[in-house]
């Protein structure tokens, strides 16, 4: 019987359901029935689907092709990244024996800015992706605390614990190489913005959903010093922290859910209404919404637009040229500045933003 990660009670309950979801473009013929609990015990929230060997398999073959961040100059300097160094500087010492490890430190970017502002620091990165050409001194290997001999000031883990399925277990690990008087900053998304704002988190690779009552539960022995919670969790957790936060209520937390799969199943019933369906952006969600409303949209004219892309590879479906006031843009990408900024280059049409509905602009 399936076990929550965080506390070990089996009095789950299924959330959500995605069936036949892609892993993605880079593994695109593979896909998953992808089913999100919530544990009635601790409030935990993550995949299900993601404990089988199989799942392994599957992840380990799309990390081994990941290749998304090609499309970014090196550093990439966007306003995630200074959000991120912002939080984070008042805790840096710009001193030789200064020492900063990034787990998931993916092409080395943020931590190039780091010792770009605080030049006497040491920094080290930790990446299982076989990146070629890297600028940041980087171990190319899954985290394991055997691969150090010294212990670090701060630990960095960006948009990684959400990919770990013992969250618990493996920040214990983590821990053994970070010093007494350390820090270790976490950032992950937000699950309560996302089910809030109605944006799809809910992808294959992504084992844990959190908020922060269920991350401060991870973190154990550490407590919390400083965070954020929009639009991802940004935080800081030592053994100096004291920071007191109001806990979710976990009815709460299954009601949202309850409300995001309304509005997707709202959003179905409006597509009926349109001949002409133009995906607006090629990449992971292009494919994902694609697939979720397969049935109906198999049935319309469909095309793509995007403001780099000149052919699709992923479906092939035709470039459109001009659109009108009938059809219906879909804004394929979860992040609402770039939904925002898509919908800038709109007018006098219906646009559909994942998942809160369906407007005229």
């Amino acid at each position: 019987m399936l076990e929550c990660p965080l506390c070990k009670a089996v009095n789950l309950k299924k959330v959500y359901i995605n069936k036949n979801m892609p892993f993605g473009i880079f593994l695109k013929n593979e896909v998953i029935d992808l089913e999100i609990s919530f544990c009635n015990n601790c409030g935990f929230v993550f995949q299900n689907s993601a404990y089988t060997d199989e799942y392994d398999k599957k992840v380990e073959k799309l990390y081994s092709s990941y290749d998304i961040n090609r499309q970014y100059n090196f550093p990439k300097r966007d306003f995630y990244s200074q959000k991120a160094l912002e939080f984070i500087e008042e805790f840096i010492k710009d001193e030789i024996d200064y020492n900063v490890l990034e787990i998931g430190s993916n092409r080395g970017d943020l931590l190039y800015l780091l010792k770009e502002k605080f030049q006497k620091i040491n920094v080290l990165g930790c990446e299982p992706t076989k990146f070629q050409d890297l600028k940041v001194l980087t171990i190319q290997n899954f985290f394991s605390a055997d691969l150090f001999c010294v212990k670090f000031d701060l630990i960095i883990l960006r948009h990684t614990l959400e990919h770990i399925k013992y969250p618990k277990n493996f920040l214990e690990d983590v821990k053994k190489v970070l010093k007494d008087d350390g820090k270790i900053y976490i950032e992950v998304p937000n699950l309560l913005n996302s089910l809030n704002n109605k944006i799809e988190d809910f992808t294959p690779d992504h084992v844990n959903y959190f908020y922060l009552n269920t991350l401060t539960s991870s973190v154990s022995n550490l407590r919390l010093e400083k965070f954020c919670d929009n639009p991802f969790l940004y935080t800081i957790f030592s053994k100096q922290g004291n920071l007191n936060y109001k806990k979710n209520n976990k009815e709460d937390i299954i009601n949202q859910f309850k409300e995001f799969q309304k509005s997707i199943d709202n959003i179905t019933m409006e597509l009926n209404k349109y001949k002409r369906v133009i995906f607006y952006g090629v990449g992971n969600y292009y494919l994902w919404i694609y697939n979720r409303f397969k049935n109906l949209l198999e049935k319309k004219e469909l095309y793509f637009m995007d403001d780099f892309v000149k052919k699709d590879t992923i479906l092939n479906l035709p470039k459109i040229k001009e659109y009108n006031s009938n059809d219906l843009i879909i804004l394929c990408s979860s992040n609402r500045k770039i939904q925002e900024k898509m919908a800038k280059n709109l007018s006098n049409v219906n646009i559909l933003k994942p998942y809160s509905g369906i407007f005229h602009v």
